[in-house]
């Protein structure tokens, strides 16, 4: 019979996760006690330049790995750095507790598949009964390993996501003799689904970091192994989809050096600002790789690239696993005539990874004085278009000066020349191929004397470009994504100028000749570029190409005060839009409005897909800035948007 320790998962800051699971032989039951350990992950970076909704959906895809051994005499067996020995009778009854509403089930005993059925037994945790499954498996003597994988849901339990997973087994045997051990299970993965503000640039790449850390005991027969660990995981997350699925991996990751030096003077390169500078003279690199593993391995796999190319890719799989890994290697690459490459490696190890990237350069003179093209003063900031800088080797970052002070955060040069928005708010610029708008709220009514650094990769500075003497007008701005096609959008701000040529043509790229037609919505008839475009009101929109719209005006707060703004909605349908710049639900904006009063689903376009969505308004919808959407009212109302 057996009895196996477990081990919860906990997901902290915005999820919390746990697994538990027990093993019976047939011959017998002695009850143990689970234990559970803390496994927490949390936020270390989030990418400035996204904002996240968690949708609260997550899934588990658990694996639990067991090793064995079949035969009647006493036959020890290395694993994972110490001996034991599990004398099993050749036929074996197995359960195993599956979570409810699991799906991908597939249980393999040295990589053949069983057979299981559903048993008419429960296993009871302390989040709910567990349906058992059951097998039989007939084997010869020798050494074996069990693999159990199944995809389940994680559901919230006590204020937080939990599931609980296999972490150990430890077999009781009572008319034969009593031997035991408890071996770690392979451990789960998290996928966490994420839906992405719009506000974000479609097609763009953002790094999220997690800090994995935990604590486990481990019963072994004559002592209790303890261990604790951190590492930590990276995720890019590509702003292409409406949402998308993050894998946290739940496995240590090993330990790696890559170490570059100068082949002839055998000595590591210089490490400035983030990057490794050759000497002048040098003329070819050695490229050092170790790493190791303590945990039991099934599979390994390692990439090395320089400039692109793969230079080294090796492949390893055990089975059974091994109990621990080491690997090493050197090559040399000429680098003559050559200022600039990247070395990247990537580690495989069972369903996890980690990655090295390096930069080389070699750079010994400060970049050329950034250029631009034109300005253009808006409520609470700048337009600045044309912004270039050049460097012998490449140009890291711009760092902007207002009235000698540093405006944070710097430009990166990636995020200059990005075809979509790149935007750093809360709230600094956004910025998108050589166009950057500055958020100068901070400094509205007064004088600003603006300036522009570029700086390379190895931190050298060119000389100051002025970008201008100019006073910040009263208000602010807010981006709004428009994509090919028609666009359904709203004015987050009270215009500054209502006039229809006057707000698109703070389009970035291709200005209001960008825009081939505009239709406005009022009591069933449309207006075709109409004269102008106010708050509270729905507009088509058509570009041909993608694009940015600035749009600058003020809050409701600042117009309307003390006294509130209102909207009229009509009976039937009405083409309306979300006047904030902040996320807010349905049942917030509309909480002026008796609920009985419109049809609760409203229709939102999707930009991107080209195609409708439906929000309920009972079921905590959200309206973002620069959306506008339809709703049916059964009669005539007044709106008062919260302030």
């Amino acid at each position: 019979m057996g009895k196996f320790c477990a081990s919860a998962l906990l997901i902290s800051a915005l999820v919390a996760v746990c697994f538990f699971s027990n093993v019976y032989a047939d011959w017998g039951v002695v009850p143990g006690i689970g234990r559970y350990y803390p496994l927490k992950i949390r936020f270390v970076s989030l990418d400035a330049k996204v904002r996240w909704d968690v949708d609260e959906r997550l899934l588990a895809d658990v694996t639990a790995l067991y090793v064995f051994s079949v035969g009647e005499s006493v036959e020890a067996w290395q694993f994972y750095g110490y001996s034991f020995d599990w004398r099993f009778p050749s036929s074996v009854k197995w359960f195993q507790p599956i979570p409810p509403n699991s799906s991908n089930l597939d249980v393999r005993i040295s990589d053949v598949p069983m057979q299981w059925d559903r048993s008419d037994l429960n296993y009871s945790t302390y989040i709910g009964d567990f349906r058992m499954i059951t097998w039989t498996s007939f084997l010869l003597p020798g050494n074996y390993w069990l693999r159990v994988s199944y995809t389940q849901p994680v559901l919230k339990f006590a204020d937080n996501f939990t599931f609980l997973y296999p972490l150990g087994l430890r077999f009781y045997q009572d008319y034969y003799n009593l031997n035991y051990s408890s071996f770690f299970s392979e451990p789960p993965t998290v996928n966490v689904r994420i839906v992405v503000d719009k506000f974000i640039t479609a097609g763009s790449e953002y790094l999220q970091t997690f800090l994995c850390s935990s604590q486990v005991k481990r019963p072994i027969p004559s002592n209790v192994m303890e261990e604790e660990s951190s590492w930590t995981v990276n995720a890019v997350f590509n702003a292409s989809a409406e949402d998308f699925m993050l894998t946290i991996a739940n496995t240590t990751l090993p330990s790696i050096a890559l170490e570059v030096i100068d082949t002839e003077t055998k000595k590591p390169l210089e490490k400035v600002e983030g990057v490794e500078r050759m000497a002048e003279e040098t003329k070819s690199l050695t490229v050092n790789f170790y790493a190791s593993v303590a945990r039991p391995l099934q599979s390994w796999n390692e990439s090395l690239y320089i400039n692109s190319t793969k230079v080294v890719e090796e492949n390893y799989f055990w089975n059974p696993p091994c109990k621990g890994w080491t690997r090493s290697f050197s090559l040399t690459y000429t680098v003559a005539g050559v200022n600039y490459l990247t070395i990247d490696l990537t580690v495989y190890v069972n369903h996890s990874s980690v990655s090295v990237h390096k930069i080389i350069v070699r750079d010994y003179s400060p970049p050329d004085k950034p250029t631009y093209t034109s300005t253009q003063v808006i409520c609470g900031g700048v337009i600045i278009k044309g912004l270039k800088a050049t460097d012998n080797v490449g140009v890291s970052k711009l760092i902007f000066y207002i009235n000698g002070s540093i405006f944070e955060p710097p430009i990166t040069i990636q995020e200059l020349y990005s075809p979509t928005l790149t935007p750093r708010f809360d709230p600094s610029w956004v910025a998108t191929q050589g166009i950057v708008v500055l958020n100068l709220t901070k400094y509205v009514g007064k004088a600003v004397n603006m300036t522009v650094k570029a700086v390379d990769m190895v931190g050298y500075e060119s000389p100051e470009t002025c970008i201008g003497l100019f006073n910040v007008p009263k208000g602010e701005w807010y981006p709004i994504q428009l994509y090919g096609g028609w666009n359904l959008i709203s004015l987050p701000l009270i215009p500054a100028n209502s006039s229809r040529e006057a707000i698109l043509s703070l389009t970035l790229k291709h200005g209001i000749a960008g825009v081939k037609a505009t239709y406005a919505y009022f009591r069933g008839s449309w207006i075709l570029n109409p004269s102008t475009m106010s708050d509270g009101n729905g507009y088509w929109v058509y570009v041909n190409a993608y694009d940015i719209l600035i749009v600058q005006g003020f809050k409701l707060s600042e117009v309307w005060a003390p006294y509130p703004r209102t909207y009229t909605l009509y009976k039937g349908y009405n083409l309306l839009g979300f006047t904030s710049t902040q996320i807010r639900t349905l049942a917030e904006y509309f909480a002026s409005i008796d609920m009985a009063s419109y049809y609760r689903f409203i229709y939102i376009w999707d930009t991107v897909k080209q195609n409708w969505k439906l929000i309920d308004a009972k079921g905590g919808g959200v309206l973002k800035p620069g959306q506008a959407f339809w709703i049916y009212m059964y009669e005539e109302a007044v709106l008062i948007p919260p302030p």
